[in-house]
């Protein structure tokens, strides 16, 4: 789960600066529709920011959990 957040963490920056080739187009088909790249982009980063910072938390949390269970 931490390697997962960790590269999810650097998809976002990926998509956020548009360094992907598929984001280099003024436009981009997602959905069926036609949408600005710049938006897609700025959209697809918050969500990996989202789910990675999620599984960095969940995975530091289950290993604190853990440890405390071991100490017992």
């Amino acid at each position: 789960m931490l390697l997962g957040g960790g590269c999810a963490l650097v998809l976002g920056t990926l998509f956020k600066f548009r360094i992907l080739p598929f984001l280099k187009g003024d436009t981009i088909l997602s959905g069926g529709r036609q949408m600005p790249t710049a938006e897609f982009a700025a959209f697809g980063a918050r969500w990996f920011y989202i789910f990675g910072t999620a599984c960095i938390l969940g995975s530091l949390i289950w290993w604190a959990v853990r440890a405390t269970k071991k100490k017992t």
